[in-house]
């Protein structure tokens, strides 16, 4: 066939859908964008550039809003007498400061995944909806849906600065004693971090809704309850908008329709996996489920500090330990207001990135392989695991550490800065136990990565749909 049937079109009955599948158009209308789409409905078509918008600003304002300061407070027999601010910064302004105290592969990372990261994301994913794909039919629409899986897949990113901050708060929180007086040393998130936060948190959850509304367009004989036929047009009646993909991106074998989706296996039998093959996902979920679990509980940190001078009889020195949850555990004793919301909130999201839901995505993989089911309820569980993967933070949580703990003595000598009768050194260093997180971690990504490429190819019939494979673009 040589024109392209129309891509979206009212139809009264199911026979005039398919014979619409013989009208030409044009090449722009094939798979619209969804912003055009009328199988949206207009509050979702425009709701959605809405609501990217509205997470630009609030992103915007955090950034140049405060964003954390360093903070003193002077006791004697336990009652302050005084509060000092040393240093206010908002997420932009942070960069500077870390420049400027030699923190230079922190700053870095910041400017990366904290500022440059979530624009970059935000514009790609309003793209994403805004714009047809480049290319034809099926393959375009595939693209485009890799796309978007890749900006769901890198969201995390953007809470780099979440896991640099809580490891700052527990390393910072120390008092140095001078006799009756005591000061104590904090650091304090102000209302541009929590800004941040939410804003990202919003991001990623705006790429799991445009991927879910992507695939319900593409793939409507998964999605639609009474079935479809091999074209993905519609059975139902009364004005229902049809999809209509170009004959062109289809080999000559039907698609799998939903009213065929009654089989109930595992998804390795069904996938043609051999017993070998399903053993090998069983040990590499078990092991990578294993080093995150038990990582996560061993002693990763040591912080150090030092006060006065080392040669003088009132030289003091001590030693704190802390693995990954002893950090979240801890974030309420190093925090100046420890009953705050603010705190609580962010507590609780560190455990959420850093420690469940990575466990939980692991899980959540094995019963979607081992349990049988059916492909539609597999489907439903593909998402999740998505969804799960992409607020499991362990990699990102891996490389913070890494740069903070190493970054942790410039940082703290550029911020406390007490002469030389009170010298006070923060120090940090990672034990060798933080290495089976790290490689958890590395495990975790990879074996996520091949279950979902394999699983997609099953669950969404990659080869039926599209005739010909993507290359290496996701326009």
């Amino acid at each position: 066939m040589e024109g392209m049937a129309e891509a979206v079109r009212d139809t009264d009955t199911p026979e005039d859908a398919v014979a619409s599948i013989e009208e030409p158009v044009s090449l722009s209308s094939t798979i619209p964008a969804h912003l055009f789409n009328d199988i949206h409905p207009w509050y979702v078509r425009y709701g959605i550039p809405l609501y990217l918008t509205s997470i630009f600003g609030l992103l915007l304002a955090s950034d140049l809003g405060s964003g954390v300061s360093a903070e003193t407070t002077v006791s004697v027999d336990g009652q302050v007498i005084f509060h000092s601010v040393i240093l206010t910064v908002s997420i932009f302004s942070s960069v500077s400061e870390l420049w400027k105290t030699e923190s230079y592969p922190l700053a870095v990372l910041i400017v990366i995944t904290s500022i440059m990261w979530p624009y970059i994301k935000l514009a790609l994913s309003m793209y994403a909806w805004v714009a047809p794909p480049l290319k034809r039919g099926g393959r375009g629409a595939r693209r485009r849906e890799r796309l978007i899986e890749v900006l769901d897949v890198l969201g995390k990113w953007s809470f780099t600065d979440i896991f640099v901050l809580m490891i700052m708060v527990v390393a910072f929180r120390s008092t140095l004693a001078l006799g009756q007086t005591s000061t104590d040393v904090y650091i304090v998130p102000k209302w541009g971090f929590y800004g941040f936060v939410f804003a990202s948190v919003a991001s990623l959850l705006s790429t799991h809704l445009i991927l879910h509304l992507h695939r319900k367009v593409i793939y409507p004989e998964l999605y639609s309850n009474k079935g479809a036929n091999n074209r993905g047009v519609s059975n139902k009646d009364d004005d229902s908008k049809v999809l209509v993909l170009p004959e062109a991106e289809f080999d000559n074998t039907d698609v799998v329709v939903a009213d065929k989706d009654d089989a109930i296996a595992p998804l390795w039998i069904k996938m043609g996996l051999s017993f070998k093959e399903a053993l090998s996902i069983v040990l590499l979920l078990f092991i990578a489920f294993a080093l995150l679990g038990t990582g996560c509980f061993l002693t990763s940190f040591t912080f150090t500090y030092e006060q006065g001078d080392p040669s003088s009889s009132a030289y003091l020195y001590n030693t704190r330990d802390f693995s990954i949850a002893n950090i979240g555990f801890n974030v309420r004793n190093a925090a100046i207001s420890p009953n705050s919301f603010g705190i609580g909130f962010v507590q609780f999201f560190y455990f959420v990135l850093a420690v469940v839901t990575p466990l939980e995505n692991i899980v959540v993989l094995f019963v979607l392989y081992f349990v049988p089911m059916k492909d539609r309820i597999q489907r439903m569980l593909f998402f999740l695991a998505e969804i799960t993967f992409a607020w499991g933070a362990v990699e990102v949580m891996m490389i913070s550490a890494i740069f903070s703990v190493k970054q942790i003595p410039d940082f703290g000598s550029g911020i406390v800065d007490t002469g030389c009768s009170t010298c006070y050194v923060v120090g940090a260093i990672l034990r060798p136990t933080f290495w089976i997180y790290f490689v958890g971690a590395i495990l975790n990504v990879f074996v996520t990565f091949w279950l979902f490429h394999r699983a997609h190819k099953h669950l969404y019939n990659d080869e039926k749909f599209f005739a010909k494979p993507s290359k290496c673009c996701w326009c």
